[in-house]
């Protein structure tokens, strides 16, 4: 597990040391920062379920100004923790970086409520239970959480099928990588 592009390039991040956290491949990773492209740079980038933070920690290095690493685990969070320090991104202030320990639900409860949006949601729940369906119909209640012309990314298991659309957000694509699929909303139409 390595940060793949941008100012943090080549840094090896640490592995989570429990089986229940799955970090998104490097080839998955790499996918998806070349579907979001320059559009990263200077962007708000909420890492909903973020487990060992890889994906947001790819966007700090490639430019983001403020990443919101969110998970329920105070063990992820600190593993997060270490590999934003590891990246070189804790010490500075610049790029903000936030970390919130709360269940994916509440997190979208708590930005809503404070007026908070993001240009990207990336959310990776675990493959199975009903998570993700309560985080997604979360999601329709409070589209807001996501910026004008703002995307939700969702990392999920291939055999699952998901909406093709969540609140007023359509499904625009997915893409297939072996047992791991990344569909992107947007409010676009």
């Amino acid at each position: 597990m390595r940060v793949i592009s941008g100012s943090a390039k080549g840094r090896r991040l640490y592995a989570p040391g429990r089986l229940d956290i799955r970090p998104t491949s490097d080839k998955v990773k790499e996918s998806l920062f070349n579907v979001l492209g320059q559009r990263v740079y200077e962007s708000s980038f909420l890492d909903l379920c973020a487990g060992s933070g890889a994906v947001g920690i790819e966007a700090l290095s490639r430019g983001a100004r403020e990443v919101s690493f969110v998970d329920y685990s105070r063990e992820s969070l600190e593993l997060v923790k270490k590999n934003i320090n590891l990246c070189g991104f804790g010490s500075s202030g610049l790029p903000k970086v936030n970390l919130i320990s709360l269940e994916g639900e509440r997190a979208i409860d708590k930005f809503a409520a404070d007026g908070i949006s993001f240009d990207f949601v990336f959310v990776d729940t675990p493959y199975h239970g009903d998570i993700l369906d309560i985080i997604l119909a979360k999601i329709g209640l409070y589209p807001l959480i996501l910026a004008e012309d703002g995307m939700l990314i969702v990392e999920h298991y291939s055999k699952r099928g998901i909406p093709d659309h969540v609140g007023p957000l359509t499904l625009d694509r997915s893409k297939r990588y072996g047992d791991t699929t990344l569909s992107y909303y947007s409010s676009k139409t």
